[in-house]
């Protein structure tokens, strides 16, 4: 199962103190991304 939490570095860099006080265990990996975003509109008329 993977769980995907989008938002800034700051917000979930003070995030992880709470997932450290749960009693889980689990795997974090922070990652910057490129965001490409299709609205339906490229491509029309083909």
């Amino acid at each position: 199962m993977a769980v995907v939490i989008v938002d800034t570095e700051e917000r979930i860099q003070a995030f992880v103190p709470q997932l450290e006080e749960m009693d889980i265990e689990g795997l974090v990996t922070l990652e910057p991304v490129q965001v490409v975003r299709f609205d339906g509109t490229q491509g029309a008329g083909r």
